[in-house]
């Protein structure tokens, strides 16, 4: 995923940007605030200042083998959004900002697994993209450039490890993640990924008998077998239709 977007592109970055964050972004002053204590509690019990990162308490995982690998890049993730959110009190707090980038920067070589992915592929291959989607959308400027293109190269990594997800929520969520990543690193095609799958989707949904899983013609949606499944159907179409609106009127539309 190396094409980046050209000042010749049609689509207005800016534009999408605009209509993509009010999904990505935490809402509701009650989920700040829990967000912010959160924070606060893992700034408290982490220490992963950058003077101080092999001393830190974050090293916990520190080879790709490690299942709690994903926990701790979803600890880097909740930092991220605070530090990126306008009402947060994390918001581009300088404290913060060093204890991102030694984080950050202590993990992204770890994050090159082999498969069989340890504990839940679910974490690995759907969870650690959707955090690292959020780690570049929300706390990019805290990073440094090393440790940027490091994270990037690890996200492109396990997009290539990606399991075929059929019509699953899974892959609206991937594709979402993608679609974050291409505009946080402005890779055309990330963005052009992104907009395959969910196109790919969509056709499935309108023509049930092409996939054995997802939406059926009687309006169930079976995934892991016939049973009940709350949530993904109602994920899967939410995801479709926010798609449908941010990427309208763009090259990717």
């Amino acid at each position: 995923m190396a094409d980046a977007i050209t000042d010749s592109a049609s689509c207005d970055i800016n534009m999408i940007r605009q209509r993509t964050m009010p999904f990505f972004r935490i809402a509701g002053m009650a989920e700040i605030v829990a967000l912010d204590e959160r924070v606060a509690g893992l700034l408290t019990s982490h220490n992963m200042d950058r003077d101080d990162r092999l001393q830190g308490s974050w090293p916990e995982a520190q080879d790709s083998a490690n299942p709690r690998l994903p926990a701790c890049i979803g600890k880097i993730a909740a930092c991220s959004q605070a530090w990126g959110h306008e009402q947060s009190r994390w918001f581009h707090d300088a404290g913060l900002a060093r204890h991102l980038e030694a984080a950050a920067a202590f993990y992204a070589p770890c994050l090159k697994p082999d498969e069989p992915f340890p504990n839940n592929w679910w974490q690995w291959q759907v969870g650690m993209l959707y955090d690292l989607r959020n780690i570049f959308l929300f706390a990019g400027d805290a990073l440094s450039s090393a440790t940027w293109r490091n994270l990037s190269a690890s996200f492109d990594y396990l997009c290539g490890k990606i399991w075929d997800y059929h019509a699953s929520a899974n892959r609206m969520y991937v594709a979402f993640s993608l679609l974050g990543y291409g505009l946080s690193c402005l890779k055309a095609d990330a963005l052009a990924t992104a907009s395959a799958w969910c196109a790919q989707s969509a056709e499935l949904v309108a023509d049930p008998l092409r996939d054995p899983q997802g939406f059926r013609r009687d309006g169930s949606y079976q995934y892991h077998g016939p049973r009940i499944n709350l949530g993904y159907g109602i994920t899967h179409v939410s995801l479709l239709a926010q798609a449908a609106h941010i990427l309208a009127q763009t090259r990717w539309a």
